[in-house]
């Protein structure tokens, strides 16, 4: 999961007290639209460790955060005994996937501050700061090729006694991180006229950036993976030879298409409509056709059972 070849370093002090050979290395990999589409809710994880240096980049990101009058009312916890993190289930929470976690960052309020200048809001402030700081700490790791989970769902009153918190430590989200194999597949989201409002008038929509665009281009043994192509646009494409694994083809249309020799396994192509295909020795293994459409394809095609 880290082999990823990085594109710049830039270093930090944790403080000025930091000595040179504590200095903490920020591998810059992604650019940040890929960042956003790479983090996922991963709760499988292979049980491989997160060395410190990994560890102290992912907290100083969550305190990088932005925060109600630069209090920084909170504080994280970072598990990294097995045991401790084992003991976490059924103790704290009831997911069993938590106790693979290469380590547990509990996020806690320390929200008097904030209380005493604005009363109830303050403890409200306190929160949306540790959410910031918690989308900043997932991102960090899903850089450096880790996976998280933000988990919500657990008993604050057992959290506190299971790691003997001070009482003005109050956990509100418990992160897993850890190293994982597959990515899960990305979820949908609402649509965007669903989700947003405009108030008020725009920039013109020309100056909206365009969608990528690849034409007339030659990709002998090209490999995508972990892609989000949702609303893509394919034409006049010859896949020959080609693999396809572990793809969700549903309601995709496709016309124009050179498929010969191209094999599917594990693939979803329900609704799919194919037109003026070319599967002459094509095999598919694993794959659901359910209500699929087919005009004017030519050649053979086989179907593998598992």
């Amino acid at each position: 999961m880290l082999n990823r070849k990085p594109t710049a370093k830039l270093n930090a002090l944790q403080n000025q007290e930091t000595a040179a050979d504590d200095m903490i290395w920020i591998e810059v990999t992604m650019e940040f639209k890929e960042l956003l589409q790479k983090r996922r809710c991963v709760r499988q994880y292979t049980g491989g460790g997160i060395p410190m240096n990994h560890l102290k980049l992912i907290l100083n990101a969550g305190l990088r955060a932005p925060n109600a009058c630069n209090f920084q009312s909170w504080h994280f916890y970072c598990i990294c005994d097995s045991e401790k993190i084992t003991g976490l289930v059924p103790t704290v929470c009831r997911f069993e996937w938590m106790k693979n976690a290469s380590a547990v960052i509990v996020i806690c309020t320390d929200s008097a501050r904030l209380e005493e200048r604005f009363g109830d809001r303050g403890t409200m402030f306190a929160v949306q700061d540790t959410a910031a700081a918690a989308e900043n700490m997932l991102l960090q790791a899903t850089d450096l090729g880790y996976g998280g989970c933000w988990v919500g769902a657990f008993s604050e009153d057992a959290c506190s006694t299971y790691l003997h918190l001070p009482q003005n430590h109050r956990p509100v989200i418990i992160l897993p991180l850890g190293t994982y194999e597959e990515n899960p597949e990305i979820r949908e989201r609402a649509p965007f006229d669903e989700a947003v409002t405009f108030i008020g008038d725009a920039e013109d929509s020309s100056t909206e950036e365009k969608p990528f665009t690849l034409h007339s281009a030659s990709l002998p043994r090209a490999v995508f993976d972990d892609l989000y192509l949702g609303e893509a646009q394919f034409n006049n494409i010859c896949l020959t030879n080609g693999h396809f694994s572990d793809m969700n083809f549903t309601g995709s249309r496709f016309g124009g298409l050179c498929m010969n020799e191209v094999s599917f396994g594990c693939v979803d192509m329900r609704d799919a409509e194919f037109e003026n295909v070319d599967f002459t020795g094509a095999s598919f293994k694993n794959c659901t056709f359910d209500k699929i459409t087919v005009d004017g394809a030519s050649g053979s095609l086989s179907k593998k059972e598992n």
